[in-house]
């Protein structure tokens, strides 16, 4: 994402693993729909919310994928039955 010149998709990523210094670049920057998605990856209820008007529709079921992937990572990496091959 970085070499492709989007820092701001790389802080929502990072901002939404609960990295606050990738998140307060997103605000420093008025990448504020996106702190919101990272936020809201992280499992923050009021940043949800906060997506929850009409024109943020699309931006909120953003959000909510980001955050089903990522639980879904942390539940293979936390599941005894897969093999770690690291």
């Amino acid at each position: 994402l970085m070499e492709n010149k989007h820092p701001e998709l790389m802080a929502c990523i990072n901002g939404a693993e609960g990295n606050q210094q990738a998140l307060k670049w997103l605000q420093t920057n008025n990448y504020n729909t996106l702190m919101l998605i990272a936020q809201t990856g992280d499992g923050d209820l009021e940043a949800f919310k906060s997506l929850q008007k009409p024109e943020l529709i699309e931006f909120q079921k953003i959000a909510l994928a980001v955050k089903e992937v990522k639980q879904n990572i942390e539940d293979d990496n936390n599941d005894v039955h897969k093999i770690s091959r690291g």
